[in-house]
């Protein structure tokens, strides 16, 4: 198929429809102010709706948008629509526990870990949200109510992954007083190399964490 990208005027039309969202800051203005066509994304090419009621395409195999590293709607991933568990998130489905039994051997297999915990759900930011749930539920310090995350960080739009986020017209309309999230430096590598050595028992310390 032809794929046309986007251009000035798409951009152009989506502030002029947006605007009226942005009025009087009742939501936070995107960086990026394009009007996305769900239906019609193609591989890493997600749709723009338009003022000519065509669409155009902008390349997003990995940004801020969506992190989908096999594009939209894979056909790898066309399959599970034929199971019921599918569109019922029925936990107890013998299919789900099937793959879900799998996955965890696999996880446990590349991590070396002895133990491993997992959790299924449906996004980064709800990954997130969870991670968080578990360790205000299992702290020791019973007073600890705030997050500690980078600068520069983005967690997702959720609610404690939201105002944990480093770019305050984003998070500061969310944040609840006296639960702001706490920030430290990024911790930037110094050179280019990526692989470093961990620790000695830095998986045992992180497999006792909740101790």
């Amino acid at each position: 198929m032809e794929i046309t990208l986007i251009n000035d005027n798409d951009q152009k039309y989506a502030e002029e429809k947006l605007s009226k969202f942005y009025k009087d800051g009742l939501i936070p203005a995107e960086k990026k102010a394009y009007l996305t066509e769900l239906t019609n994304n193609h591989g890493p090419f997600m749709g723009i709706e338009t003022g000519t009621n065509e669409t155009h395409y902008i390349m997003d195999a990995a940004s801020q948008i969506a992190t989908l590293g096999l594009g939209f709607s894979p056909s790898v991933f066309m399959g599970t629509a034929h199971h019921m568990a599918s569109w019922t998130n029925d936990l107890s489905d013998p299919n789900f526990i099937k793959v879900k039994n799998v996955f965890h051997s696999f996880l446990l297999r590349k991590t070396g870990w002895k133990h491993l915990d997992m959790t299924v759900c449906n996004s980064g930011a709800e990954s997130n949200e969870i991670a968080l749930g578990y360790a205000f539920k299992r702290r020791i310090n019973k007073s600890a109510k705030k997050v500690l995350a980078f600068e520069g960080s983005f967690h997702g739009r959720m609610l404690v992954s939201l105002f944990s986020t480093w770019n305050k017209s984003k998070r500061e309309p969310f944040q609840w007083k006296g639960f702001e999230t706490e920030y430290t430096d990024y911790p930037e590598l110094p050179g280019s190399e990526i692989h470093q050595e961990y620790p000695k028992n830095w998986r045992e310390v992180w497999d006792n964490s909740p101790a």
